[in-house]
């Protein structure tokens, strides 16, 4: 299943965004039932900034009275409305102990969020659109670099997916060595 992110704030000297979800934005409900991961090449985790959150869909504890701080309710087409969210990894929590659900997905959250959402557990909504941390890596870094020390100013060209070279007014090469002319 494919996900769409917002991206809430772009960090380039550290290399990071911040990213949340765009089912999860103003909603807690959703009926993308996946986890969050993200791997890839150019992107990574940011552990030092995240926890996870577990999200409980679709539970049977309709008869539970009262219902615990962690509870939200939320339709979304399965048997039950009941839904929980657990902050952190537990193997099995003691408050999930008498509760089967249909669906657990996982998001990360930032650390901050976590200790409000811990604090104040009406804060969840709120917890999750703060998003979480990702890092990430430029793969033409050292291009644009050598571009930057020969005066030029680096860009991105989409129709080669390569970066380019700008000198003034005029596309160089990477040295920053003007051409008489713009290549296309």
């Amino acid at each position: 299943m494919s996900l769409r992110y917002r991206i809430l704030e772009l960090n380039p000297v550290h290399k990071n965004l911040r990213l949340v979800r765009s089912d999860l934005w103003n909603s807690t409900c959703t009926d993308k039932l996946a986890n969050v991961t993200i791997k890839s090449e150019f992107f990574a985790s940011n552990e030092n900034d995240d926890t996870e959150v577990s999200i409980f869909y679709g539970c049977n504890s309709s008869t539970m009275t009262p219902k615990p701080e962690n509870w939200f309710p939320c339709n979304v087409n399965l048997p039950f409305n009941d839904s929980y969210y657990l902050i952190g990894t537990f193997p099995i929590h003691p408050i999930m102990g008498d509760v089967n659900c249909e669906i657990e997905t996982t998001v990360p959250i930032l650390k901050t969020a976590a200790a409000k959402l811990g604090a104040n557990r009406s804060l969840f909504q709120e917890a999750i659109m703060e998003g979480f941390n990702v890092n990430y890596t430029n793969p033409y870094d050292d291009e644009c670099a050598k571009c930057l020390n020969g005066k030029g100013g680096c860009g991105f060209d989409s129709n080669s997916s390569r970066p380019v070279c700008f000198c003034g007014d005029r596309v160089c090469d990477i040295s920053g060595t003007i051409f008489n002319s713009i290549r296309t």
